[in-house]
């Protein structure tokens, strides 16, 4: 194996111990936001992606990344997948750190919002796997389009937040 292949493993072995735990506690911490809807899950969650994303936007690590992938010398086609997909995941995270926090607060509030809400129908409110029932199961017209047109309603909760989270994923990308 050449040296650039050997430091590139001692690389991916020092990634693996940063990323492997913190990702498992982020996805954990994600799923228990989603299925309780609660705040505090909701706030542990944003903050793992954030701590995860930090991961990412090391530039003292995605200069080294740059350097295996531009050496030539990784032959090793394991290696060079490997180093190709983490490339990957460092080259899209390479913005302001500021840009980041925003992105992703946005985007878990949204979330939440997505996770928590409840359509309206006649003073009453329906989960989502109510409201599939009624539209996969109902024959009543009218019925049918009250409930599809409360579930619809999440569009108006979210659309200023969408469209802020739209722009500023723009400007981290420019």
């Amino acid at each position: 194996m050449k040296a650039m292949e050997l430091e590139l493993k001692k690389f991916i072995e020092e990634y693996e111990s940063k990323v492997v735990e913190l990702t498992r506690e982020t996805n954990s911490a994600y799923f228990d936001a989603t299925i309780s809807g609660d705040e505090k899950k909701y706030a542990k969650a944003s903050d793992l992606q954030i701590e995860m994303n930090k991961v990412y936007a090391d530039k003292e690590d995605f200069e080294k990344l740059k350097k295996f992938r531009g050496s030539n010398e990784i032959e090793d086609q394991v290696l060079k997948r490997q180093l190709d997909i983490i490339y990957n995941l460092y080259a899209g995270e390479q913005f302001d750190e500021k840009l980041h926090e925003k992105i992703i607060r946005l985007s878990t509030k949204i979330e939440k919002e997505f996770s928590t809400f409840r359509a309206k129908v006649n003073g009453k409110k329906f989960t989502d796997n109510e409201i599939d029932e009624i539209l996969d199961n109902s024959t009543d017209s009218d019925e049918l389009e009250k409930v599809w047109k409360a579930s619809k309603q999440i569009g108006k909760v979210v659309a200023s937040e969408v469209v802020t989270l739209v722009k500023l994923r723009n400007e981290s990308a420019q």
